[in-house]
């Protein structure tokens, strides 16, 4: 059908085209041959958008988004390509269908314009009006037409219809979601612009995970993430996706996107100091940017060139580059940002070369430009839209929490009510938690104080008692009793809720030290030996020269029949460290004379005949 509509529009223009030259008599023929051929190729080649009825109804709605991108940019040629979806709008009542042909109208109508425009404003109104209130596609009209408010600096009234798709997607389960990956985008660099950086990350990194793999999205997505990164002062992630767009726009053949990664890259190294390495990036970044016509990231890389121009003193190039720069921001409107940007450059430069008259023209140009962004898209905007975001994000939390009472139908004496005993409850809690932790305080002081007693009366028996072997052993023998029980009560606290006591005091553990064998009591035990077994003592010396002080101690213990464990608890080592001890002995005298120290400790119990 395309074939033969061509060949009739080529038909009627070959006829008015051989009747215009008979009239014209030979005059004017290239005149009409370049008009009737623009007519050609005007209607004949004009593309309509494809509209299938049949099938699944998301990829029918999905299809007829998919072709936003393929919008003309001419109101004539608009209307004509959007004609199949008016045709089948004439014929029936499709409230979706009906929809997103507004929404494309809208898109179409800001894409010829170039600007907000009451055209857009208002098909983008009628769409959102049309479909149900939380239903993926009203999300999807919603983000649309903030991005559309977003995309031409109108900040702040793009907020409030963000956060209502906000608020329509996380009632949604991600698979029902339309266009996740464009979705998610779009609310990432809201989120971005208006310095939110945690939160445009969170979204893109969503966006990412839907995108196709081999795309000019994945690799705008990437290129983007990193610059929030980057906001963040987080340079090597920043650099890394960075690197990775590069990479991807280079082996998918998106240019444009290549240069905005070298752009980017070139902010890090701006960042790090490598402002020669910087300007080199730049220059690549706006190659590609000429070369392809993305004039708006050519007039970005212009300006942030030009500053490192400025900074290098190299005065004529950064003229140079602001003049690039300035040929496309003054042309937009919604560009005021930008042109502020470059102002104060050139009042920079003017400064630096004392020209006063560039200085005070600059000065003037720069605070009409701050009056202006003052209601448009300036710092201080931004900074109240940051601040309106975050109590907006409050007060939706606060809302789902007064419709859970609204559901229970609860008046406001009742919520009061609950308050008064939430309050009455803390005040309960509070006081009995400090009545139990005083409880267990006092209960810890008892338990070391009572542990404390029974050292004191231990140590003041066997002073007031005469120094004997058989003394001691009771003596020792007691000791360890306490040891096991202070060992005991130390690990059954450190498991309970007392834990905190013991570790802020540490006195059990401190009592349980002073039951080691100091050097002290080491002493009066070693002289009591002496005098009440002096055969085994002396012979124990004169025969074993090779024992040492530490051998000497854990051998006297034994004689008195203690046990290793024993042992180990008086002189605060393991078990294990005695018998090691008692192997590198054993190895020292070998194993006759080993054998003969053991049968002299074992020959008798506790004293000699």
């Amino acid at each position: 059908m395309k074939v033969i509509a061509i060949f009739g529009v080529a038909k009627k223009a070959f006829l008015i085209f051989g009747f215009s030259i008979v009239l014209a008599k030979g005059k004017f023929v290239f005149f009409y041959l370049i008009l009737l051929f623009s007519l050609i190729f005007r209607s004949g080649f004009s593309q309509s958008i494809q509209f299938t009825r049949s099938g699944d109804r998301t990829f029918l709605i999905e299809n007829l988004i998919g072709q936003k991108k393929d919008l003309p940019r001419d109101s004539v040629r608009l209307v004509t390509y959007l004609q199949p979806l008016t045709q089948y709008l004439s014929t029936t009542e499709d409230r979706e269908v009906e929809a997103v042909y507004y929404i494309l109208l809208a898109s179409g109508y800001a894409n010829i314009l170039d600007r907000i425009n009451n055209t857009s404003d208002h098909n983008y109104q009628k769409a959102i009006d049309i479909v149900h209130p939380a239903s993926a596609l009203k999300a999807w009209m919603l983000v649309e037409y903030g991005f559309y408010l977003y995309d031409f600096r109108n900040i702040s009234k793009a907020q409030n219809v963000y956060l209502n798709a906000i608020e329509i997607i996380k009632s949604l389960s991600p698979e029902k979601i339309i266009m996740p990956d464009q979705t998610y985008k779009k609310l990432g660099y809201f989120f971005g612009t208006i310095g939110d950086y945690e939160e445009a990350i969170t979204y893109l990194e969503h966006a990412i995970r839907y995108a196709p793999q081999k795309s000019n999205l994945r690799a705008e997505i990437l290129d983007n993430t990193g610059i929030y990164y980057l906001a963040k002062k987080d340079t090597s992630r920043a650099m890394e996706h960075f690197r990775e767009a590069e990479m991807l726009a280079h082996e998918i053949g998106d240019f444009v996107r290549k240069g905005k990664t070298l752009g980017n890259q070139a902010l890090v190294l701006r960042d790090r100091g490598q402002i020669n390495e910087a300007i080199a990036f730049l220059k690549q970044d706006i190659v590609y940017s000429e070369r392809y016509r993305a004039d708006r990231n050519t007039m970005y890389a212009s300006i942030l060139l030009a500053e490192l121009y400025v900074r290098n003193s190299n005065i004529k190039e950064a003229k140079l580059s602001l003049e690039r720069a300035e040929r496309y921001a003054s042309s937009k409107v919604y560009l005021k940002k930008s042109e502020k940007e470059i102002v104060k450059l050139r009042l920079e430069i003017a400064i630096r070369e004392g020209d006063i008259s560039g200085e005070l023209l600059a000065r003037r140009r720069l605070d009409g430009l701050s009056n202006t962004l003052q209601n448009w898209d300036g710092e201080s905007v931004l900074q109240q839209i940051r601040i309106s975001s975050d109590r907006n994000k409050f007060n939706q939390e606060l809302v789902r929490s007064i419709e859970q009472y609204h559901h229970e139908q609860l008046s406001k004496r009742v919520f009061i009510i609950i308050c008064l005993i939430l309050v009455v409850v803390i005040f309960l809690s509070t006081y009995i938690y400090k009545r139990k932790l005083s409880i267990k305080e006092r209960n810890y002081d008892a338990m070391v104080a009572d542990l404390q007693r029974e050292k004191t009366a231990m140590d003041q028996k066997i002073v007031q008692a005469s120094e004997t072997l058989l003394t001691y052993k009771g003596y020792l023998l007691g000791k360890n009793q306490q040891i096991d029980r202070l060992t005991t009560e130390i690990d059954q606290i450190r498991i309970s809720s007392s834990s905190f006591l013991e570790e802020k005091n540490g006195r059990l553990q401190a009592l349980l030290d002073s039951h080691l064998m100091t050097e002290e009591n080491w002493g009066n035990f070693k002289r009591t030996y002496q005098v009440d077994n002096p055969i085994f003592y002396d012979r124990l010396l004169t025969d074993f020269p090779e024992i040492t002080e530490s051998n000497l101690r854990y051998i006297l213990l034994a004689k008195l029949d203690l046990s290793n464990k024993e042992i180990s608890n008086l002189l605060g080592i393991t078990s294990e460290a005695i018998k090691k001890s008692r192997q590198r002995l054993k190895k020292k005298l070998g194993l006759i004379r080993y054998q003969e120290l053991s049968n002299l400790i074992m020959s008798k119990a506790l004293v000699d005949s």
